[in-house]
């Protein structure tokens, strides 16, 4: 006998998987759980799973709910990791009738009327951490564009000194001072003495494959050069996110230099705010 249609459903839970990508697989030490307004999120060895304390009456409504956030934790692992180096694959919904009859029996609340058995993955490396909550808007045009450009840059498709002058030059557009270096490091807070430095590296170095300019051809970018420019790269993507998601809100002042121990103020070449 076939079960009818669901009189009172509601989806109690959401299955994803990390999605293999060259060879990296995630997992946890141990199950974790993270709570956050409307569900909590469970990781366990190359599973993330969503469950609701919010009401959802199908499937297409869980999954609306946490879009954002999958967006947000896939976006924030781009800039830790490298982009596309993280994405979630849905897997199944579990959903309950909370009123439920199958033909002229009750059936017990905790039956699954959807579902797709997971596919075992292997374990390999830790999760990047699920963020506390959504901080950016990626419907924002800069920001998206600035996004884009250090996807490709991921992909070997665009030099470095071209994606950071080019995520410093919308910086400088989304100030009311259009192209105001020192008005985008006061709306953005990041210092400006690393924002002078960003531009005066994608202007002077480069070398032969990564030269925006003639003059820079044989001016190879050092090694704490590069990390600077990578790390300056996802700083201005995530403000650029931030600030548009909130447009009169600031965060703290953040330079690379506290993630990395580069010193933007004391490397060579630095020029220092007035």
């Amino acid at each position: 006998m076939s079960a009818e249609r669901p009189v009172n459903p509601r989806v109690l839970v959401l299955h994803y998987r990390v999605a293999k990508n060259d060879g990296v697989i995630y997992r946890t030490a141990e199950r974790t759980v993270h709570h956050r307004v409307g569900f909590d999120v469970v990781m366990d060895d190359g599973q993330v799973v969503f469950e609701f304390s919010d009401h959802h009456p199908d499937e297409a409504s869980a999954r609306a709910a946490v879009r954002d956030y999958i967006e947000e934790w896939e976006f924030q692992a781009d800039l830790s990791i490298g982009a596309g180096k993280f994405r979630l694959e849905f897997i199944r919904a579990e959903i309950v009738d909370r009123d439920p009859v199958l033909g002229d029996r009750h059936v017990p609340s905790w039956v699954t009327l959807a579902s797709i058995r997971p596919t075992a993955i292997p374990v390999a490396v830790d999760y990047p951490f699920p963020p506390a909550e959504t901080t950016v808007d990626p419907e924002d045009t800069f920001f998206a564009a600035m996004r884009q450009r250090y996807e490709a840059y991921s992909r070997d498709s665009a030099t470095l000194t071209a994606v950071a002058y080019f995520c410093l030059t919308c910086l400088e557009q989304t100030v009311p001072q259009g192209g105001s270096r020192r008005a985008a490091a006061a709306l953005d807070d990041i210092p400006y003495r690393d924002l002078q430095r960003v531009g005066s590296l994608a202007d002077r170095k480069g070398g032969q494959q990564g030269a925006r300019k003639a003059k820079a051809i044989e001016n190879d970018l050092t090694g704490e050069e590069t990390a600077f420019l990578v790390d300056m790269v996802r700083l201005m993507i995530r403000r650029r996110g931030e600030v548009a998601a909130v447009p009169h809100g600031s965060g703290p002042i953040v330079s690379p230099q506290t993630a990395t121990g580069h010193s933007a103020s004391s490397a060579p070449g630095t020029r220092s705010s007035p």
